[in-house]
C-alpha cells in the first residue's frame, strides 16, 4: 500500500500573516495549512478563505462569474460572513498567477467597504477557478481489498497522529473522495484526520510521519490519499 501526500502540497505565500506561520518551525493553523494547499481558491491579502469543506446560502448573483453567498465552516456556523464569489476559467501555473487574484481581491474589498460603510471583517472577496479548486466530497468505501488494507494500518496511524498531533486531533475517518460529477473509478481511498479549529503545528512534518503508517508491502494494488482538515465528520 502506497500514500500520497502531494495531490494538494502546502505553498506559503509572502503575504501570510506571523499568526497564521511561523516561517522559523514551518508551524501553521489549521486554517493556513488549508489555505495553502488551494492556490486555487484566493482572498484579500490578510484575509483567509473559509476552509473547505464549508457550507453556504446563496444569496444571488450572477451564477456563471459573480455571486454572494454567506459561508461558514460546518464545524462554526457563527462565523459565517458574506462573500462575493467571482468564478474565473483562468488557469495558468505562473507564479504571479495567486498575486494578481489577491490583489484583485483586496481592491474590490476596499470598494465595498468604502461604498457600502462595512467593517473588512463583515465580507469577503474570493477569486475561484470551479474547475481547479478543492471541491473534493466523501463517499463510503466498499471495495473489500481496500478496506482489508485501511483495516491493517489503522490502529498504526491514530497512534502516530496521536503522538504528532496531541490534544489538537479530533477523529479519524476514511472515504472515497473525489469531485461531486466524477465517476466511481475516479475517486480516491482517503485517510481524514481531522484536527480542532486554530491549531497549530508543524503539519507539513506531521503529515509526511502520518503517511508512513500507510506504507507498507501488503496490498500493493491499494493508493491511499492523506489529507489532515479542520473539523470532523458529524453523524446524523
Amino acid at each position: 500500500m502506497t500514500a500520497n501526500i502531494h495531490k494538494r502540497k502546502y505553498l506559503p505565500t509572502p503575504s501570510t500573516s506571523s499568526e497564521e506561520y511561523d516561517p522559523k518551525t514551518e508551524s501553521m493553523t489549521i486554517e493556513e495549512f488549508s489555505r495553502g494547499k488551494d492556490q486555487w481558491r484566493v482572498s484579500a491579502a490578510g484575509h483567509l478563505p473559509v476552509h473547505y469543506p464549508y457550507n453556504f446560502f446563496n444569496s444571488g448573483g450572477f451564477p456563471k462569474i459573480i455571486g454572494k453567498m454567506k459561508l461558514w465552516p460546518r464545524d462554526e456556523p457563527s462565523a459565517a460572513v458574506d462573500t462575493v464569489i467571482i468564478r474565473t476559467n483562468q488557469g495558468d501555473d505562473d507564479k504571479d498567477r495567486f498575486t494578481r487574484w489577491q490583489d484583485a481581491c483586496g481592491e474590490i474589498l476596499d470598494l465595498l467597504v468604502k461604498k457600502g460603510n462595512l467593517d473588512s471583517s463583515q465580507v469577503q472577496v474570493e477569486i475561484v477557478n470551479p474547475a481547479r479548486t478543492n471541491q473534493d466530497e466523501s463517499s463510503g468505501i466498499r471495495d473489500t481489498t481496500v478496506r482489508a488494507a485501511i483495516d491493517s494500518v489503522r490502529d498504526a496511524l491514530y497512534n502516530i497522529a496521536k503522538a504528532h498531533l496531541g490534544g489538537h486531533l479530533r477523529q479519524i475517518s476514511w472515504h472515497m473522495r473525489g469531485p461531486r460529477d466524477a465517476p466511481e473509478e475516479a475517486l480516491r481511498p482517503t485517510a481524514m484526520v481531522f484536527v480542532r479549529k486554530r491549531s497549530f503545528l508543524r503539519f507539513t512534518y506531521a503529515q509526511k510521519s502520518i503517511a508512513e503508517a500507510l506504507l507498507t508491502p501488503t496490498f500493493p494494488g491499494v493508493f491511499i490519499d492523506l489529507e489532515i482538515v479542520r473539523g470532523g465528520v458529524e453523524l446524523c
